[in-house]
């Protein structure tokens, strides 16, 4: 679990770090990542955070890889593709 304040700062440095390739088998590989945040509120339970979070991850596959958005209200399925 992140706070607010860390949570995008920790989003852009796993995708920064993913960007870099890794040797295996002597070929350079490359991962690509799509991040969704969410921010609990006292009235959610585990449920609503993840399912929020994966609102806001499927928006970011939607833009593509290396990116990631943040849950806002009243995101649905179709804002993200």
């Amino acid at each position: 679990m992140l706070l607010r304040d860390c949570a995008e700062q920790t989003a852009r440095r796993i995708l920064r770090s993913m960007a870099e390739p890794i040797e295996v088998g002597g070929v350079a590989v490359r991962a690509g990542a799509s991040i969704g945040i969410a921010c609990a509120e006292e009235r959610d339970d585990v449920r609503t955070l993840l399912h929020d979070a994966d609102m806001a991850m499927y928006a970011s596959k939607h833009q593509g890889k290396g990116t990631w958005n943040r849950y806002r209200d009243g995101m649905a399925l179709s804002d993200s593709g």
